[in-house]
C-alpha cells in the first residue's frame, strides 16, 4: 500500500537520504522516496502497523509527522 506521510523539517538531499534510509531499515517497507521541497515522504508499505512505525521513525530521527 502506497502512502504519503507529510513532514516538515527536511532541508536537503542528505535530510532525504537520511529519511529514505532509515525507513528502509524497517521491515515491511519495499520503497520510499522522500521529497524535502514539498515535505512528502512517499512509501509503500505491507500494512498500517508498518505505516505507523514509519511515522515514529521519521519524528524520532529529528524530523515532524503533520
Amino acid at each position: 500500500m502506497k502512502t504519503t506521510i507529510k513532514t516538515t523539517g527536511m532541508m536537503c538531499g542528505k535530510c532525504e537520504a537520511r529519511v529514505t534510509k532509515a525507513l528502509l531499515d524497517i521491515d515491511g517497507i519495499t520503497s520510499c522516496v522522500a521529497d524535502a521541497t514539498s515535505g512528502n515522504v512517499i512509501v509503500d508499505a505491507d500494512n498500517d502497523a508498518v505505516i505507523d512505525a514509519a511515522k515514529k521513525t521519521i519524528y524520532d530521527i529529528g524530523y515532524e509527522v503533520i
